[in-house]
């Protein structure tokens, strides 16, 4: 943070004077505070203001804090059952796994048994087994699609 210091002095010349120091301070200093970011400040400012950011935030409210309220309402996430940061990302991937497999359950019901397995596997290894599983059943099963960049 940057701090200017302007002497009462030196207001008298100034146009915005009246407004700028109160009636009881017109001969005393004035500061004035400014980040060293300020034109980063400035330009995410400026963006907010926009069109698009305010259609965007409004879409961030039901897509990703909706996420986040429901796995801090239905799956525990208001309080961590474990400590350590390991063992808490651990809990937090866990969460996900679980509201992706049931959205996908959602759409095909033989996932259904799949989240059902997941859910009951004591051991992070053993998830991390299963998983390499699904990816593998993706890779075999999925329609393949190309994705061509620059064209």
């Amino acid at each position: 943070m940057k701090r200017y210091r302007i002497l009462g002095g030196h207001c008298k010349i100034c146009s915005l004077r009246s407004t700028c120091l109160p009636g009881s301070q017109k001969n005393r200093a004035r500061f004035v505070y400014r980040s060293l970011h300020q034109s980063h400040i400035d330009k995410v400012r400026r963006r907010q203001s926009t069109r698009l950011f305010k259609i965007k935030l409004t879409e961030r409210v039901w897509k990703i804090e909706g996420l986040f309220g429901e796995a801090k309402d239905n799956h525990c996430l208001r309080r961590t059952k474990c400590r350590g940061m390991v063992n808490v990302q651990i809990q937090f991937y866990l969460t996900a796994l679980t509201q992706n497999l049931k959205r996908m359950a959602a759409v095909k019901p033989f996932l259904c048994e799949l989240a059902i397995r997941i859910t009951n596997m004591a051991s992070w290894k053993a998830v991390q087994g299963f998983l390499v599983k699904i990816d593998n059943f993706y890779i075999e099963y999925l329609p393949k699609t190309v994705v061509r960049y620059g064209h």
